[in-house]
Parts: C-alpha cells; structure tokens; sequence
C-alpha cells in the first residue's frame, strides 16, 4: 500500500506521513506552507517578520521523519494571510476561503504513484473526487465529531450571554452539506472515537458506509520527568468556550469555592468568558507557551476537561503523558477511562464535576493510583502504537459499517 496524506497544518505536528513513511508506506505529503520549503525557509529569517505570529507557527511547522522530496507544498494560504496583515490586501476570514483554495490546488497536483488518499476533514470535495476518478481509495481521517456545530449552537441558545449564536443559521446547513460530500466521497471513514461514530450515524446518508476507530496517539514528550502534583491545583488546558464547557468548569468550581482550590485555564478566552460572573472562581491565564505548558501539566493535581464535542482531545493525552490524572467526559473521545487515566463525568453535569475533582483530590492514595495507571495508558498514546492502529486500519479489506442506531444516543441528547 502507498498512501497520500493531504492536509493544511501540522496536524498531529505531522504524525500521521511520519509513521506512514516509517512504514514505508508514504508516497507523499500534500500540504500547505512549512518551514523546509518556499517561503518558510526565507520568512522566519526576516527581522521584520520574524516575531510576528503567521510567520512563528510557519518557523515550527517542520515535518520531522518525511523527507524533503516527498513534500508537495503551496504557500497561497500564507501568501493570503501576509497581505491581510500588511494591509496590502483583505485579511481572510474564517477557513473556508483556505479550504476551497488549498482544495483546488491539492486536486492538481496528482496522487505520486498512491493507491490511497489519505484525506483530512474539512479539506474539500474537489481532491477526493479526483482520487475516486482516477481509481485511488479515499480515506477522511474525521478528526472532529461532526455534529460539533449543532452541538455548540444549542449550548449557545442555552447561555447567550456567555456566546453569541450564530449570525447565518445557514452555515449550519453549509457544514452539514460538508459532512455530506465527505461521506459521499470516503471509501473509509477514519475515526478516532465511537464520539465521532456516533456523529457520522446521525446522517441517515452514513448508513451501510465503512469505518474504523483508531483512536490518536500522543507524540508529546515530557522527557522522563513526571508529575509533581502542586495540591488542590486544576488544570484546563483550551480555547476556553462553550465547547470545551468551560461555563460547567466555572459552575464546578463555585461549588468548590472556600476549599482551597486553584482552578488555572491555560488558553485563549473571550472577553465575555473571562467577566463572566459563572468564571468568577477561575483564574485565567491566557495562551501559554509550549515550554510553560509543560509545567502546567507537571504541576497540576489533576487535569479537567468537560467538553461537549470532539474528536480525540489532544490535551486530555498530554496530561496523561505527564502522568497527571485526568477527569473529563465521554465526548473528549480520549482513551481515559473509569479508573484508567482518571474519571469520565456526564457532560453538562457541573455537580458530578464538582464531586469527582473532591472524590480525586481529597484521598490523596485513589489519586495516586490514577496517577500511576497514566503510564500504561502512555504506552498506547506512543507514535509506534498508534501507528500500529493506523496500518491495521488501513489494511483491513472487512471494516466495520456504521448502523443507523449508532447515532441514536447523540439524537437524545
């Protein structure tokens, strides 16, 4: 098997053509600017440039493990983004401007001898119709619950103070159409949690179509140093918003107010979020480098993600790399489970929030035996693990077919 990875990004800072090529199985990597070709390798070296923060995420976006010669790169998305901030021309709102143009110029560039294109969500229509057309199976890694958009809207109408519901109730309708062509076009759905699974199954056009659960690895390394809980400290790590439920978080933490805990949010938040009377109790500490980061996770007596829709959290993993105990829902799609890694809560449920952060962190032993179960879990979240789950995945020629009452615990709710 020879396989195309195509996506805008560093994506899982780009594991998924670096385990493919250590497989042997990569034939390329389709993708937009990076730091090893075009532009990103003048960009970062301009004093004018240098600090400004398109050109610092293009300095990092490097493609460890693929080689130079199997890059297939376009800077028209950086180039759209440096004119905006020079005022030489519109500054690009939102992403669907990206992925229609990245689209289109991906679709051109042909599929280097694969047999499978692997294809990120969200990426267009134009490159998968074009693989199918020319005989190449399609693979959509659908790396977020599709239904996250409904999802967020209904939390908005619950708390408009908090965010604002959308302006074009006809974007919903866009992102649904999205969701469409992309099941329309896959040979396989690529999923990395039954979350995501169950969002595919609330289309009834998903029915009978194939997929398969690999659930996504860790390649954050904390270089053997391990967690050194600071007591009563909770860490959440995340844009903090409605999806992420960081209202629930807040909610939690009021309930907990007088006991001694710190409630730290690492990342960015609105205006709103922070002066909101419901966060009162949360101490807000805006992005944090990737450094400091680290530290956070170290520190942390325990790690908190209420979220209402995802694909597979990545921060979730992290702390569990670092061996910090984790509480967080079902919709996280993370591989934590009840007594493995931590604790799962209902979503929206700020008091079992409140009672599974004390039960944790009040019997300092149950804690440190979470803590201790976070290293058998690392050992699934390694590159060569997850990477195992890709290829089995891949190769399987008798994959699962999604059922429609497999989305019928998501409808419910």
């Amino acid at each position: 098997m020879k396989v195309t990875v195509v996506q805008i990004g560093a994506r899982h800072h780009y594991a998924i053509p670096r385990m493919l090529e250590s497989m042997q199985m990569l034939a390329a990597l389709h993708t937009d600017a990076v730091a090893v070709k075009g532009m990103g390798r003048v960009l970062p070296l301009l004093p004018g440039l240098r600090g400004q923060p398109p050109v610092a995420k293009l300095a990092a976006r490097i493609p460890k493990g693929v080689p130079n010669a199997k890059i297939r790169q376009t800077d028209a998305l950086l180039r759209r983004r440096l004119r905006g901030m020079l005022r030489l021309g519109p500054m690009p709102e939102g992403y669907l401007e990206d992925d229609h143009l990245f689209d289109r110029i991906a679709a051109s560039w042909g599929f280097a001898g694969a047999d499978t294109l692997y294809a990120m969500q969200k990426h267009g229509t134009k490159l998968l119709a074009a693989a199918r057309a020319a005989g190449v199976r399609t693979v959509v890694d659908i790396f977020i619950n599709p239904q996250a958009h409904r999802i967020v809207q209904a939390e908005r109408e619950r708390f408009p103070d908090i965010e604002t519901l959308d302006a074009d109730p006809a974007m919903l309708d866009f992102e649904d159409e999205r969701t469409l062509r992309e099941i329309e076009h896959a040979d396989l759905l690529l999923c990395p949690g039954m979350n995501v699974v169950e969002g595919l199954a609330s289309y009834p056009e998903a029915a009978g179509k194939a997929f398969a659960v690999v659930p996504y690895g860790s390649g954050v390394s904390f270089a053997g140093r391990r967690n050194k809980p600071v007591s009563r400290r909770i860490l959440f790590a995340g844009t903090a918003d409605l999806r992420k439920g960081i209202h629930y978080l807040g909610q939690a933490a009021k309930r907990l107010a007088g006991k001694g805990y710190e409630f730290r949010v690492a990342g960015g938040a609105s205006e709103k979020v922070r002066s909101h009377p419901m966060m009162s109790d949360l101490n807000f500490l805006g992005r944090v480098p990737r450094a400091e980061m680290s530290k956070e996770f170290l520190n942390a007596d325990l790690f908190v993600l209420p979220t209402l829709a995802e694909g597979c959290a990545s921060v979730v993993h992290e702390a569990v790399m670092a061996g910090c105990p984790v509480i967080t829902t079902r919709a996280s799609g993370t591989l934590v489970e009840n007594g493995r890694g931590g604790l799962i809560v209902p979503e929206r449920d700020p008091q079992a929030l409140a009672e599974a952060i004390e039960a944790i962190v009040d019997d300092r032993d149950y804690r440190n035996r979470l803590a201790a179960s976070c290293a058998g879990l690392a050992e699934e979240l390694s590159e060569e693990r997850w990477g195992q789950r890709l290829v089995a995945a891949l190769a399987d020629r008798n994959p699962s077919k999604i059922q429609p009452q497999m989305g019928l615990e998501l409808i419910a709710k």
